[in-house]
């Protein structure tokens, strides 16, 4: 977990430069379908991913997408990225313990020139993951990477791609995939693949005229939001009972840029679990403090229009369970509708262990 979240902090950076250069006067296409094959290995973050590792990870993967027509602000700031859907098929090197894992992710595809016979691309996507053979105390109890079937799925991934003809692409680069359930189902691990993939994708329909104009003008502002979350987690040992955990935060955020809006979050959590926890050391565990967090989180938002990607970093004032440490961070996305509502998805952890994902909606005023 604690890679994944240096990994998306360099993304977070990345799409910053997602701007400038020549743009063509038209799409290739209305829609693009590209096929890859993929061959690479399970990363073994931890030494008891390493029996896991039996052969290469094998497989291919299915996508369509949307060339941006620049018709909507977002899409100039952001250099026309395309808008996709990905279906992954991965033999993950290992039948008995591991089996095939399945992956649909929504994704952005970016492009870092403006060269139409050589493109560089780079595709970030956040969707749902299957695994064949999770943990089983019983029948699998070897597989300490994954407890449960499903799971969220990260796609990251750079590729170069080469005009063969007017439509016509080879694709060739490297992926970087990662399964998690944020510890709703112990024991999680998680599964990271390093593949290199190469593949054709293949242009269809008219090509759309693009539009250049100019962006209208940016105001500075701040922004108000509270938000209501809850989530469900397990812990240790495995196959125990489920527990919930109920999130309410409230923030101020500047947004400095037309991307990038930054400030503060006050954050109160109740989980059921930490009592149990408490008693398991042999500490008092009755009452509702004993279930209760608080902390201040730093915040900064990487925003698309109505969609936005939050990196959250905070310090607990009151900690009921500090085994787990003093600190926590958060990834979210969040995705506005109506005029000041928004719904929200995070991923919270302590520094490398996932604590458990939230799933709520809020306001903005």
């Amino acid at each position: 977990m604690k890679r994944v979240s240096v990994i998306i902090t360099f993304v977070f950076l990345l799409l910053q430069k997602a701007t400038g250069g020549t743009i063509p006067d038209s799409t290739l296409g209305t829609v693009a379908v590209s096929a890859n094959y993929h061959y690479g290995f399970i990363i073994a973050h931890r030494q008891t991913i390493v029996p896991l590792q039996k052969d290469h990870v094998k497989g291919f993967e299915l996508s369509v997408s949307m060339p941006a027509t620049g018709k909507k602000n977002w899409q100039r700031l952001y250099n026309y990225p395309s808008i996709g859907l990905k279906y992954f098929c991965l033999d993950l090197g290992n039948e008995s313990q591991l089996g095939f894992g399945q992956a649909i992710i929504p994704y952005f595809n970016f492009r870092f020139n403006k060269n139409e016979n050589v493109q560089f691309n780079f595709q970030y996507g956040w969707g749902l993951g299957y695994i064949q053979r999770p943990f089983d105390a019983e029948t699998n109890y070897k597989n300490v990477a994954i407890g449960s079937h499903w799971n969220a799925a990260i796609s990251l991934s750079a590729d170069m791609r080469l005009k063969l003809s007017g439509q016509t692409f080879l694709n060739s680069g490297l992926s970087l995939t990662h399964f998690s359930n944020g510890s709703a189902v112990v024991p999680n691990l998680g599964i990271n693949i390093a593949s290199v993939k190469v593949g054709v994708t293949q242009y269809l329909g008219i090509c759309k005229r693009i539009n250049r104009d100019s962006l209208p003008a940016f105001r500075p502002g701040f922004r108000n939001s509270i938000y209501l979350a809850g989530g469900v987690k397990q812990i240790y040992p495995v196959e125990g009972p489920d527990y919930y955990v109920w999130i309410f935060s409230g923030g101020c955020l500047k947004q400095f840029t037309r991307k990038s809006a930054a400030g503060l979050a006050l954050d109160l959590h109740y989980d059921q679990s930490l009592p149990v926890k408490r008693e398991e050391n042999f500490l008092p565990a009755d009452g509702i403090k004993y279930g209760t967090r608080a902390g201040i989180s730093a915040t900064y938002e990487l925003i698309f229009s109505d969609f936005s990607m939050l990196i959250q970093m905070g310090g607990y004032f009151y900690n009921s369970y500090k085994p787990d440490g003093n600190f926590y961070n958060r990834l979210g996305w969040r995705y506005s509708f109506f005029k000041n509502y928004f719904a929200c998805i995070n991923l919270k952890s302590h520094w490398a262990k996932a604590d458990f994902f939230e799933f709520g909606a809020g306001r903005n005023f």
